[in-house]
């Protein structure tokens, strides 16, 4: 709602009552909107340690942690969190996208659609078939991207 400085006092609150995976998460997502990268990133380690490895809710937040490494360009950490990810949870399609978009950041298109059409088929998110349809059209596949990859 746009009170930010009740949303830290309330987080500062949360972590010190229970300092877990959510409270974490909370002071990561605040940093970073505040700009605080470096900091959002030890909010978020600490997130990811607080909770069990290939739990869904651990790996969501290592998967945002890489997200948060791909907002400041450190593309080989962010790549790291995807890859240990899919080690604790195989076949996790926030992480095989997040693969995805450190292949378009290395222009290798072909294998970022790859990576989107395996998580497309782990999950229906809207947000891969988005991405799919921009690769497509990078790529000169207009009619995939205008229908869609089955035509």
């Amino acid at each position: 709602m746009g009170n930010y400085k009740a949303a830290i006092e309330n987080a500062d609150k949360m972590v010190s009552i229970r300092p877990d995976m959510r409270s974490y998460s909370r002071i990561s997502y605040l940093r970073e909107i505040h700009g605080d990268y470096p900091g959002a990133i030890d909010a978020m380690k600490m997130a990811v340690d607080a909770g069990p490895p290939g739990d869904e809710s651990t790996e969501w937040t290592r998967v945002q942690l890489g997200h948060l490494y791909e907002n400041t360009g450190d593309l080989k950490s962010a790549e790291m969190s995807y890859l240990i990810s899919l080690q604790y949870r195989p076949g996790y399609a926030y992480a095989i996208a997040g693969r995805a978009r450190i292949a378009v950041a290395a222009g290798d298109y072909n294998k970022a659609i790859a990576y989107y059409q395996q998580a497309d088929s782990l999950v229906n998110d809207y947000s891969f078939k988005d991405q799919l349809a921009e690769l497509y059209s990078l790529t000169g596949q207009k009619t995939k991207a205008v229908s869609g990859p089955n035509g």
